[in-house]
C-alpha cells in the first residue's frame, strides 16, 4: 500500500470539482473519519484519500492538505513487468 501527499491537480480535483483526480467520477463515498479528517473512496475505482473535514477549510485559503490512502483499482491489477502470455 503506498501512502503519499495529493499534488495540487489531485487535490483541486477533489476540492473545488468533487470529481476522482484519477478517473474523474464525480462524488464520492464517505469513510471513516476522526478529528479533522474523513476519508473519501471513489465510487468507480475505488481511490482511497484522506482529507481535511469540509468545517474545517473555508473555500477561500490555499487548498488543504491530503493524501492518497488507497491506489485506484487499475494500479492495484497491474501486472509485474514481463512477457506477454501468448
Amino acid at each position: 500500500m503506498v501512502f503519499r501527499d495529493l499534488t495540487d491537480a489531485e487535490r483541486r480535483s477533489i476540492f473545488l470539482e468533487m470529481r476522482c483526480p484519477f478517473c474523474g467520477t464525480p462524488g464520492f463515498v464517505p469513510g471513516p473519519r476522526g478529528g479533522a479528517s474523513r476519508n473519501l473512496f471513489c465510487k468507480c475505482c475505488g481511490a482511497g484519500f484522506n482529507v481535511p473535514a469540509p468545517e474545517y477549510w473555508d473555500g477561500k485559503t490555499a487548498f488543504p492538505w491530503g493524501q492518497l490512502i488507497r491506489e485506484p483499482l487499475a494500479a492495484l491489477l497491474r501486472t509485474p513487468p514481463g512477457p506477454l502470455p501468448s
